[in-house]
């Protein structure tokens, strides 16, 4: 499947299922996976065009979807960057700190949110590693 497709956010959801993030001692984690906290990926494909896909951490249960019309609601983060960027995230060939401090992606919104979320966000991606396998980055 296409990497950033309809379908490769559907199997992006259905691979997290029944993850279980425990948030730890930190306080503003814990608030983060008891409420609602989005990040919309705003990717400049090869054509110019953008493409948005939103993970929804919803009481702690993710999900993935693509943004076809504008947002109904404003995320909790926006990160901005290019098809190429985005890919060697997903596939783990580039860190996202390195990547955010060579300006490789912008980031806007609730910074500290990102930050407090890092851990729930780290078990995501190391669930989705076999997922990233099955994808077609090309």
């Amino acid at each position: 499947m296409r990497f950033l497709s309809s379908e490769w956010c559907a199997a992006w959801t259905s691979a997290l299922e029944g993850l279980e993030v425990s948030p730890g001692a930190d306080e503003r984690a814990r608030g983060l996976l008891e409420s609602l906290f989005t990040v919309d990926q705003v990717v400049t494909m090869g054509d110019g065009l953008d493409t948005v896909v939103r993970m929804t951490c919803d009481h702690g249960v993710f999900s993935m979807a693509r943004v076809d019309l504008a947002p109904v609601s404003v995320a909790t983060v926006t990160v901005k960057t290019d098809y190429e960027t985005s890919a060697a995230i997903a596939q783990g060939a580039l860190d996202p700190a390195a990547a955010l401090s060579q300006g490789s992606f912008k980031v806007s919104g609730d910074l500290s949110a990102l930050i407090a979320a890092q851990k729930a966000l780290r078990a995501a991606a190391d669930r989705l590693s076999e997922f990233h396998a099955s994808t077609s980055f090309s």
